[in-house]
């Protein structure tokens, strides 16, 4: 018995081509996410002030991953919510977190998968 496979340069040298690409194409991938992201989780921020607001940021891509984050003070206080101390002491309250992030990352997870095929199908395309 013989099998014979037609095409396996043609199929090498597209993988080579993606493989060559992949790198840029992913990174960019990364920054319309990051991008996405912070659209979303701007409206969802608390803003008595617009300073945690307007401070939403992300890196530059890196291995593969990218970060988004808030470098206000007081955002992971926000986030997750805390306990209320008035003038030195515990007063018992909860103030509830808002979880604007990961409401915004629960929004964007439904579209992540698609923008995620768009790209890898420009890839082999």
């Amino acid at each position: 018995m013989r099998i014979e496979f037609k095409g396996a340069e043609k199929l090498m040298a597209k993988l080579k081509t993606v493989a060559s690409r992949y790198p840029q194409e992913r990174d960019r991938f990364l920054r319309q996410e990051a991008e996405i992201l912070k659209s979303r989780v701007k409206p969802l921020t608390p803003a008595d002030t617009g300073r945690l607001r307007g401070a939403w940021q992300s890196t530059e891509p890196a291995g593969g991953s990218i970060d988004v984050y808030n470098n206000t003070e007081y955002a992971q206080y926000v986030e997750f919510g805390h306990r209320i101390v008035a003038w030195g002491h515990d007063t018992g309250r909860i103030q509830p977190g808002a979880f604007m992030l990961r409401d915004a990352l629960d929004t964007c997870a439904e579209n992540f998968q698609a923008d995620a095929t768009r790209i890898l199908a420009r890839l082999f395309n």
